[in-house]
């Protein structure tokens, strides 16, 4: 971490060179692993599921209808999730960029539990999404989710300023400010596999995009206009949040194809209490 930051020179470089690798692994190599799995091992377990022995045009077509949508949702995701970068380097220093840069990779610690869960609640979720009693699980580890993340957050908050100088050289102990806001950003990109479920339901997947774009433009009025008040504080505020608008808009329109109560409350109450801790912490 002391030697890998990211300088004035070439800083441009690093993050459109990241930018344009997230869009060749999305565009080419996902649906590659999608289809394979990782070193072919899915391919291996489900072999007796696959058969071609014939070519059915009105499967592929409901493929097609289903899948299309998600390809401009992955990408405008992009735009919402790395916007934050930018424009911190147009706005603010290369050695800004290179704090908020080490407090990512502080709040990837919660980024693996995400990556868990999203590995171990996918299917499980798809399965659940055809069953009468689905709609009650979603409730519940919806609720769950937040009451964990919003607990999770505020631990490696509290525990980021020591980690940060244990790990890495004094001139960039200030990063450790935004590992609890950037978090959150993980949270809710976690949650996108349970917020949406009514719209897959339904296969209403056109939508994706709308709400993604929804989620993008947010992202970029709340970094023009926060980044020049609070800093890298502000871009992480502007990220997590935007994410948590695009997450609603998603909610709303799944309960329109799925019979889910989402307990709002609940959700607030765990995220706002969450986030005023943070806040406590990092302003004291």
């Amino acid at each position: 971490v002391r030697n890998s930051l990211p300088y004035k020179i070439g800083v441009r470089h690093k993050v459109l060179s990241k930018i344009r690798k997230n869009l060749i692994i999305y565009i080419f190599m996902d649906p590659l692993f999608t289809f394979f799995g990782a070193r072919g091992e899915t391919l291996i377990l489900t072999k007796e599921y696959f058969s071609f022995s014939r070519i059915l045009p009105s499967l592929w077509k409901q493929f097609l209808k289903y899948g299309i949508p998600l390809i401009p949702g992955g990408l405008i995701w992009l735009i919402m999730y790395m916007s934050d970068r930018w424009f911190i380097m147009k706005m603010m220093s290369a050695k800004d960029l290179g704090l908020y840069s080490v407090g990512i990779k502080f709040a990837m610690l919660i980024s693996i539990l995400i990556e868990a869960f999203r590995r171990a609640w996918g299917p499980l979720a798809m399965d659940m999404l055809h069953k009468e009693t689905g709609v009650h699980l979603f409730r519940k580890i919806s609720l769950f989710y937040f009451l964990f993340a919003s607990a999770g957050t505020v631990a490696l908050t509290f525990m980021s300023p020591y980690l940060v100088k244990y790990l890495v050289a004094e001139k960039y102990y200030q990063s450790w400010r935004v590992v609890g806001i950037v978090s959150w950003v993980s949270v809710f990109y976690g949650f996108f596999l349970i917020s949406p479920l009514g719209i897959y339901k339904r296969k209403k997947t056109y939508l994706i995009p709308y709400v993604f774009a929804f989620g993008a433009i947010s992202n970029i009025l709340l970094n023009y206009f926060l980044i020049p008040l609070l800093g890298i504080i502000g871009a992480g505020i502007a990220t997590a949040f935007s994410l948590m608008f695009a997450n609603i808009i998603a909610m709303v329109l799944s309960r329109r194809y799925l019979d889910i109560v989402w307990q709002w409350h609940w959700y607030a109450l765990c995220t706002g209490v969450s986030w005023i801790i943070i806040l406590f912490i990092i302003f004291r």
